[in-house]
């Protein structure tokens, strides 16, 4: 054998931290696009919710104001339509119960910090 391809004992510990360091550096780089698909889903889920908010309070003013129009008119409203109203004030009240409730932080408070090289993912209650 060749003295130029034989390695010494030093540099064959180099390449084998080296290799480690690659190894270690792939896995932190598979930790970090993990977090960023949490955090992109975590988006998703803030952003549904908001959007959710939106509707659901359009639609109470919505049904207030059906409501205040039809008793204000002395129009007369099926038994059916008060009913649906029925459900609905039921359904609205275990909401905001359920709300009320709640030990799960929101999901709008939860924090991404960085800790040395890695990234820790935090529930935050606020």
């Amino acid at each position: 054998m060749c003295a130029s391809h034989v390695l010494s004992t030093d540099q064959l510990e180099i390449v084998s931290l080296l290799n480690r360091l690659h190894r270690l550096q792939l896995d932190n780089s598979a930790l970090q696009s993990e977090l960023i698909v949490r955090q992109l889903d975590a988006r998703r889920r803030d952003l549904l919710l908001d959007w959710q908010r939106r509707h659901d309070g359009v639609a109470r003013s919505l049904i207030s104001r059906q409501r205040r129009l039809i008793s204000d008119s002395g129009v007369y409203g099926p038994p059916e339509l008060q009913r649906l109203y029925d459900v609905y004030d039921k359904e609205a009240s275990e909401i905001a119960d359920y709300r009320r409730r709640s030990f799960l932080p929101a999901i709008s408070n939860n924090k991404v910090c960085s800790h040395g090289k890695l990234f820790v993912y935090l529930f935050c209650s606020v």
